[in-house]
C-alpha cells in the first residue's frame, strides 16, 4: 500500500508542478495535435503585415493584453492554446475579419 500512494503522490506533484508552466493544458487539449486551429492564419497575416514578434506583442499589449514572443512564437506553431481575449486582440492588430477567415477554419 505505501507503494501506491507514493506514485500517486508524485503524479500529483508533477501535474501540480506542470500545471504552473502550462504543460498539462497544452498536452492534453488537442485538435487534431495541434493546441490552436488559427496559428498559420496569425504567422501569416503577420509576415503580410511586416512585423516582427516583438511589434506584434507590444501592439497587443496596447489593447491590454500581455504576450511574450516567445508565447507568440508557440502561437504560430500551434504549440500553445490561445484564449479569447488574445485572439480578440490580435486578430485587431493583424487586421484578422473574425467572420471571414476565423470562421473558415472552424467550419
Amino acid at each position: 500500500m505505501p507503494k501506491r500512494n507514493t506514485v500517486l503522490h508524485f503524479i500529483i506533484k508533477f501535474v501540480i508542478k506542470s500545471n504552473k508552466f502550462g504543460i498539462v493544458g497544452d498536452f492534453f487539449k488537442k485538435y487534431e495535435n495541434k493546441s490552436n486551429v488559427i496559428g498559420t492564419l496569425l504567422l501569416e497575416h503577420r509576415l503580410k503585415l511586416g512585423l516582427s514578434k516583438e511589434e506584434v506583442c507590444r501592439r497587443v499589449q496596447l489593447h491590454g493584453v500581455y504576450i511574450h514572443r516567445v508565447e507568440l512564437y508557440r502561437m504560430e506553431k500551434e504549440i500553445s492554446i490561445i484564449k479569447d481575449f488574445e485572439l480578440i486582440a490580435l486578430c485587431e492588430v493583424l487586421g484578422i475579419n473574425y467572420n471571414n477567415e476565423v470562421r473558415k477554419l472552424i467550419d
